[in-house]
């Protein structure tokens, strides 16, 4: 599965849609006063718990993680307690610290790997535009969500066909051209942030995020954001298309 491809042009095309006219007025709304909330913090953390879902059924996780952001494009995402899996980004250059194998790469962002979790929180004031030109909404509604059954909102959008095609030819041959891909935000209805982001790709895996406890504008230092250095580690750097 080629993920880069599809991931860098969400991030990239998504932050400079243009300005269009509203397809759906109530998920539009929704999404302006998400997009209101992630525009108004300078910087965020927030506790996430991943899982994976392949195709024949294999769930990877519970993995249990942190996930940083200073405006307008630094980004960091720590894996396990201490950090075992480390994403990162400086605005630059994208970087992925795996302490178990010792290895850390890193791309020109332009060219990355770029987390799911990025694109979301980069669009802050910018997801209405986004909504409107690069996606379907297929369903919005409120349901139950947790083990307290809380009312919460459920806004599923789906990647609109002709911009799925675009995605696959920035994206490589393994991308499917017309299968159908989904992005699901379960959004409390009180603070507008997500409880659950779910993303299935057009491979039929899935990743799914819940998050939890958000701390913002906290004065997060750009250090944070920097690509690390731990002795011993000669750090690869992963040309395009690499």
């Amino acid at each position: 599965m080629n993920r880069r491809g599809l991931a860098v042009s969400l991030l990239v095309l998504l932050l400079l849609s243009p300005t269009a006219c509203a397809a759906n007025m109530k998920a539009e709304t929704l999404a302006k006063r998400v997009g209101q909330v992630f525009a108004g913090y300078d910087d965020f953390w927030v506790w996430v718990t991943q899982r994976f879902h392949n195709p024949d059924g294999r769930i990877a996780g519970p993995t249990r993680g942190r996930a940083y952001f200073k405006r307008d494009k630094m980004f960091r995402l720590n894996f396990g307690q201490p950090p075992v899996i480390v994403h990162g980004t400086d605005g630059k250059e994208y970087w992925i610290y795996d302490r178990k194998k010792n290895t850390i790469e890193f791309w020109d962002v332009e060219d990355a790997p770029i987390h799911p979790l990025l694109p979301v929180f980069a669009l802050g004031g910018k997801m209405v535009k986004a909504l409107d030109r690069w996606f379907n909404v297929d369903a919005l509604e409120q349901v139950p969500f947790g083990p307290d059954k809380l009312i919460v909102y459920k806004l599923v959008l789906s990647l609109k066909p002709e911009r799925l095609k675009e995605l696959h030819k920035k994206g490589g041959e393994k991308l499917a051209p017309d299968a159908k891909q989904t992005w699901s935000f379960w959004i409390d209805k009180k603070t507008y942030l997500p409880k659950r982001i779910q993303v299935d790709l057009e491979t039929k895996h899935r990743y799914v995020f819940e998050l939890d406890k958000f701390h913002n504008n906290v004065g997060l230092n750009s250090r944070l954001f920097r690509r690390p250095e731990p002795p011993g580690v000669e750090p690869k750097k992963i040309s395009k298309g690499g």
